[in-house]
């Protein structure tokens, strides 16, 4: 039995089905609670994670930014940060297949990065004894 399609913001439309009724109700249901609660709603092989967290800070943080449940700076630095570090490494990955080991070896690989930074950064500054503009 098919209850219905819904679109999406990738322009896809998941079909909710079931041989119940009363099943199909329910998951038809659990996807708009889905869809209003801004979670990631796949079909076929799935959505790319880049699209979701676009579909995030323009949609579910733009709503609480309205609302005054965050400040809208906030919301334009997470997409900031966004673009800048999530969708480089991982944008084309698809969120079906975005397991927790995945995001470890991310984050890890970015703590280490930015350990590295701040280490040479320290290293040039330990390195200026007198300011360039001081005579040796």
């Amino acid at each position: 039995m098919r209850i219905g399609t819904v679109a999406l913001p990738d322009d896809s439309r998941p079909t909710v089905s079931s041989r119940s009724r009363l099943k199909a109700q329910e998951k038809w249901r659990k996807l708009l609670r889905d869809i209003e609660d801004g979670k990631p709603i796949t079909t076929g092989k799935g959505m790319a994670l880049a699209a979701y967290p676009d579909q995030w800070v323009n949609k579910a943080l733009k709503q609480r930014a309205a609302a005054g449940k965050i400040r809208e700076s906030t919301r334009l630095s997470y997409a900031g940060n966004i673009r800048l570090h999530i969708v480089p490494r991982t944008g084309n990955e698809l969120l079906t297949k975005l397991t927790l080991a995945k995001l470890r070896d991310w984050i890890t690989e970015l703590q280490q990065q930015a350990f590295r930074l701040a280490k040479e950064d320290g290293a040039r500054r330990r390195g200026r004894t007198r300011s360039p503009a001081t005579p040796s």
